[in-house]
């Protein structure tokens, strides 16, 4: 077994998954992201739990989940989560999707479908479905990332 038990309990997709039945691949970026910044309530450190996790197999799942992810998910979900890969390519740091969005407009060669992404993420525009100029950045992104395994 890969994990004993993966739960979400955002709002818009609560799950639970037990790892016995396979349904979910290894959560690769999530066990990363544990290694990096998780906290023990009790018992051992995720230090002592979690081991360090190869960066080329965190973009590899990266990569695999915005294949996944693109074909049935808004735009701005789309867009901000390929921003925050290419983010973390480039820093090796893992951050929120509004973080990666920012993250790439602050260094100034942002397609407008970035900005409006991080409009929409914020409550200011409404969602829509992935588009072709969304669709191509997504792309381009996971080019990128795959550049890099």
């Amino acid at each position: 077994r890969d994990f004993e038990v993966m739960v979400n309990t955002h709002p818009s997709e609560p799950m639970t998954v037990d790892g016995a039945t396979g349904a979910v691949g290894v959560p690769v970026v999530e066990l990363d992201l544990v290694n990096e910044t998780g906290r023990s309530f009790y018992g051992p450190s995720p230090y002592d739990l979690v081991a360090a996790i190869p960066r080329s197999a965190v973009l590899a799942s990266m990569t695999e989940n915005l294949r996944v992810e693109t074909a049935d998910s808004s735009e701005h979900y789309s867009v901000l989560n390929a921003s925050r890969s290419l983010a973390y390519m480039f820093t090796g740091k893992h951050i929120s999707k509004l973080e990666g969005g920012r993250w790439v407009l602050a260094r100034g060669s942002a397609p407008k479908v970035v900005e409006d992404a991080v409009q929409t993420q914020m409550g200011l525009a409404p969602e829509r479905a992935l588009t072709r100029a969304g669709g191509r950045y997504v792309s381009e992104i996971m080019r990128q990332l795959e550049s890099e395994i």
